[in-house]
């Protein structure tokens, strides 16, 4: 694998197998520990911190589950996936988050520092078993393989959107471009200029509008959709997720289940006030 010193020089590191002595394998593999994680405390700062938080109890509330979220998904994750919780997050939770580095953005809640290339060149080489040789553009779309994991499309700044994987940022810079353009029948008017400004063709345009839960609002004489607009709840029913069992929101529903209980018991014991006895 390869990684850089403070100074930006490469460093190489060959692991030879077996061979020397035993003493000496114990400290080559004691360095190179101290090294990664030396490196991971440098350029994984933002994730470290967070993981501090949850661990230490400092943000509380839908937010440390969003977190905790967060840092199992390798830094990137998918807002609608959190969507309820995103809303009704409060705004001493949202500085919370903000504080600690986290973005919560129009299609994704992110780190922004774990998408720079020194971060993503360390979270590769640590997602090298997950990635399985899987080695994407980061710049453009790409076709979205079975095997890739969130954590896997964490690591090259990617996200799953529909069968493509698209870069985060790239997402982010199309919601700007939608509110910036001109509107027809309550949509955005999508053309050739805006999928070029991203980099991007006119039928990937598409297949990320429609994995983003966009809809034609106005189609041009030959059927083409021209204006694009976001489906909602409320025009568009959807059924309940069933709750996760291995959802962090689920277990912190399981640490509040017995003070519940205990304060329902406590209101059912409470013996009535007696009535005051007349006096003579």
């Amino acid at each position: 694998s390869e990684l850089s010193e403070a100074d930006g020089a490469p460093v190489r590191v060959r692991l030879l197998g077996e061979l020397g002595p035993e003493p000496a394998r114990q400290r080559a593999a004691r360095r190179l520990e101290a090294f990664v994680a030396s490196e991971a405390g440098r350029r994984l700062s933002a994730l470290r911190r967070l993981e501090a938080a949850v661990a230490e109890g400092k943000i509380t509330g839908l937010a440390r589950g969003i977190a905790y979220r967060l840092i199992e998904e390798g830094g990137v994750l998918d807002r609608a996936s959190v969507r309820d919780e995103a809303r009704a997050l409060s705004q001493v939770e949202r500085r919370a988050l903000r504080g600690l580095g986290v973005k919560l953005g129009a299609f994704s809640v992110f780190l922004p520092s774990m998408l720079k290339p020194q971060a993503r060149m360390l979270t590769q080489a640590l997602a090298a078993s997950e990635a399985r040789d899987w080695r994407p553009p980061t710049e453009t779309p790409s076709p979205l393989p079975a095997q890739a994991t969130p954590r896997a499309l964490a690591a090259f700044g990617l996200r799953a959107v529909g069968a493509l994987a698209v870069p985060v940022e790239q997402l982010e810079r199309l919601d700007d471009l939608l509110r910036a353009a001109p509107r027809a029948n309550g949509g955005a008017i999508v053309d050739d200029a805006m999928a070029a400004a991203l980099g991007w063709s006119a039928e990937e345009m598409r297949v990320i509008l429609r994995g983003l839960a966009f809809a034609p609002a106005q189609r041009d004489d030959k059927g083409q959709a021209i204006a694009w607009r976001r489906r909602t709840e409320r025009n568009e029913p959807q059924a309940k997720p069933a709750p996760r069992p291995d959802s962090p929101f689920a277990a912190l529903a399981t640490l509040q289940a017995p003070a519940l209980a205990q304060a329902a018991a406590r209101r059912r014991r409470r013996p009535r006030r007696k009535a005051k006895a007349a006096t003579a």
